[in-house]
């Protein structure tokens, strides 16, 4: 948050402690590894590490109580994502550049002309997909071959997700639309333009339904694109979302520095001739 620093919460929102507090930076974008680390000097049980993309250029992993602090661009990081094996990450730029960083050392993936707001990983961690401008993109990496590309909105892409099930992207835009896409680039579902712009969108981990945050309002979709709920907030634009693993609550970051929690109901399972909804 603006005060320099960032908290835990548990799901029902109950303040768990502070992580970490930078008082030389703000903080852009996060994402914590999906592969867990041991806790450090030889005692029981696992930690988290979080990647933190700041205004002030530089990329910071928070691994328990250690900070590294690495410069990543010229201006502001704006995305940071692990891969799907919590091997290395990317992140974007103000400056348009698209990076990967491992451990020891960092490559340069894309160059663009436009800032890099949102980039997502392939299910194979060997594919980028990045925004820039009305643009979508996707890289190979470790592979001598030009990227996929196609004009995907009519103003800016401010949020971007990959599927690693089913393979399709979605995307959300300054035009107030959302979409659904195949990674050739056919688009397979637009939204009716929203009131306001739409600022983040993410995938359940079943993909069966994604999120879309406006402002003041996150909205819950079927894979299909059609929306079924409408969550009015006071939150002002939801500019990133999070959802639980087991995909039951999706978190939600407000721009007035408020914190949207959300629990779904009416989750239909089926299996075989049985079928099983939680409704309260």
């Amino acid at each position: 948050s603006e005060d320099h620093s960032i908290s835990s919460f548990n799901i029902s929102g109950e303040p768990i402690g502070e992580v970490a507090s930078i008082p030389e930076t703000y903080f852009s974008d996060m994402h914590r590894c999906p592969r867990k680390q041991p806790v450090a000097g030889g005692s029981p049980g696992f930690q988290d590490t979080i990647a933190v993309a700041c205004t002030d250029g530089t990329l910071l992993t928070i691994d328990g109580k250690k900070v590294t602090k690495r410069q990543a661009h010229r201006g502001a990081v704006l995305c940071v994502r692990w891969s799907r094996d919590g091997t290395q990450t990317a992140t974007g730029g103000e400056d348009g550049l698209v990076q990967l960083w491992s451990r020891t050392e960092a490559s340069k993936v894309a160059q663009a002309e436009h800032p890099i707001y949102a980039l997502a990983w392939g299910a194979t961690n060997d594919q980028i997909a990045y925004c820039h401008g009305p643009f979508i993109a996707i890289r190979t990496l470790h592979v001598s071959k030009r990227a996929t590309w196609w004009k995907a909105h009519e103003g800016t892409v401010l949020g971007l997700d990959w599927g690693p099930r089913t393979g399709l992207l979605l995307s959300c835009s300054e035009d107030c639309t959302y979409k659904i896409w195949n990674p050739e680039g056919r688009c397979l579902f637009t939204s009716r333009p929203c009131s306001h712009m739409v600022t983040s969108i993410a995938w359940a981990p079943s993909e069966d339904y994604f999120g879309v945050g406006t402002f003041n309002s996150l909205l819950i979709c079927d894979r299909a694109g059609w929306s079924h709920c409408d969550l009015q907030t006071d939150a002002a634009s939801l500019l990133q979302m999070r959802w639980s693993a087991d995909g039951t609550a999706i978190a939600a970051a407000g721009a007035n520095n408020s914190v949207i929690l959300a629990q779904l109901v009416d989750r239909r399972i089926q299996w075989r001739n049985i079928v099983a909804t939680v409704n309260e």
